[in-house]
C-alpha cells in the first residue's frame, strides 16, 4: 500500500493484551524508499499502556512523548531558514565547517521548550525516530531515571532487577 502526495491511507494494528507496555515507533517500509522516508519524517511513536504496573510511580505524573528526528535538510523547502536556527559548531584550528545535512527536532520543533514546573517530576517516553542516527540525550545538572529500554519495562522480563535505574552527570 502507498499513498500519493495529497492522499491518506488509514491503518488499524491490533495489539493483544498481553502484549508488554512500552514505547515502539514506526516507519515506512516501501523497497528502495524508506530510508529517504524516514529522513523525511515519515515516522511516529506507538505508546502501549501499562508502565504503571511495572513502575506504580508513574501513575500520577505528566506523561510527555518525545520523537526525536534526524531531519533531512536537502530536501526540506524550508532549508535555509532551517539552517539559520541551528547554531552550527565552529571549526577547529585548520578545519573545515562541517556541512550540516540534518537538523534534529523534537516533535517536529527545532531547541522544543518542553513544560514543567520547578520540581516537577515527569514520565518522557523518548523515541529516536531517526532513520539512521544514535542521539546522546543529556539534561544538564539534572537525573533521569531510567524505567524502560528499548521500549521495555527494566522489571519484564526478571522482577529481581530494580525498576529504576538512576543516572546521574
Amino acid at each position: 500500500m502507498l499513498a500519493k502526495p495529497g492522499e491518506t491511507l488509514h491503518y488499524v494494528v491490533e495489539i493483544p493484551a498481553n502484549h508488554p507496555p512500552g514505547l515502539f515507533w514506526y516507519h515506512t517500509h516501501p523497497h528502495g524508499e524508506s530510508h529517504r522516508q524516514a529522513l523525511d519524517g515519515m515516522s511516529g511513536a506507538i505508546v502501549i499502556d501499562g508502565m504503571d504496573r511495572y513502575v506504580p510511580e508513574l501513575r500520577n505524573l505528566r506523561e510527555q512523548v518525545l520523537v526525536v528526528r534526524g531531519e533531512s535538510i536537502e530536501h526540506s523547502p524550508n532549508a535555509t531558514a532551517l539552517e539559520r536556527r541551528v547554531e552550527a559548531q565552529a571549526p577547529t584550528c585548520g578545519s573545515e565547517p562541517d556541512e550540516i545535512d540534518r537538523i534534529y527536532t523534537v516533535n517536529d520543533e527545532i531547541r522544543p521548550v518542553l513544560d514543567i514546573k520547578p520540581g516537577e517530576r515527569q514520565f518522557w517516553r523518548i523515541v529516536n525516530a531517526s532513520a539512521d542516527r544514535y542521539v546522546d540525550l543529556q539534561l544538564d545538572g539534572e537525573k533521569f531515571e531510567v524505567v524502560a529500554l528499548d521500549g521495555m519495562p527494566l522489571a519484564y522480563h526478571d522482577q529481581k532487577i530494580p525498576q529504576r535505574l538512576w543516572i546521574t552527570r
